[in-house]
């Protein structure tokens, strides 16, 4: 008997391990990603119209940066709360772990390979609004891939939770999806306004802004269309 509960005291503890582990990783490899990336841009076009203005004053550059500072804040929430939980596994932890690295491979991938066609595209087509690869089912899948990563780090997370704190590991992917949508429909940044003096006199804007979602492609018209 006692051999039996030393035994599942190291498996729990064995999965906390790997929750942590798993969990870390995670956010270490967007962060690098996305550090990377960004850096990169940053090296090649060196402005983002998008952020001129805000830029443009010290107030400016102060709330950005604020904004910035809070977005990490409430986007690392579960992982945050999550390595710091004691709490012992059980088989919700390994379902919620399985899931949530699903999740997070394929917003993973998925933001990636967005960015990727984007760039790509720029290059090639400068000026031209980019209707290829994933970019042609979403307005925005790099948003969504991006939601999908932090949703998958916090279902890893939450199943190892004391209840009261699971509603504020789940502002994270909830916030972002506002904050996101926000940023699609341009109530937040000037995004839409800047996409429509450039691509405006493009005959096919008018109907891809009409016809392609927002942020989640529409599977069923999607597979429909198979």
């Amino acid at each position: 008997m006692l051999l039996l509960t030393n035994s599942s005291s190291v498996n729990a503890t064995s999965l906390l391990l790997q929750r942590v582990q798993v969990s870390s990783l995670a956010v270490i490899l967007w962060s690098t990603k996305l550090a990377s990336f960004l850096f990169y841009r940053a090296l090649h076009v060196q402005e983002d119209a998008r952020l001129e203005s805000t830029l443009s004053t010290k107030s400016g550059v102060v709330f950005f940066w604020f904004i910035s500072f809070v977005w990490g804040v409430i986007s690392s929430l579960p992982h945050s709360l999550g390595i710091a939980s004691s709490l012992e596994g059980d088989n919700n932890n390994i379902i919620g772990l399985y899931c949530g690295t699903i999740l997070y491979i394929v917003g993973l991938f998925m933001e990636s390979i967005a960015d990727y066609q984007k760039w790509s595209w720029k290059q090639s087509n400068p000026g031209k609004l980019c209707r290829t690869g994933l970019w042609s089912i979403s307005q925005h899948p790099n948003f969504v891939g991006n939601i999908c990563i932090w949703t998958g780090i916090a279902i890893m997370n939450v199943p190892s939770l004391r209840w009261q704190l699971v509603p504020i590991a789940c502002l994270s992917p909830l916030i972002l999806w506002k904050f996101f949508l926000g940023q699609a429909e341009g109530s937040i940044t000037s995004g839409v306004e800047l996409a429509v003096k450039k691509y405006g006199d493009d005959p096919g804007y008018s109907d891809y802004i009409e016809t392609v979602p927002l942020l989640f492609p529409d599977l069923k018209r999607l597979f429909a269309k198979k």
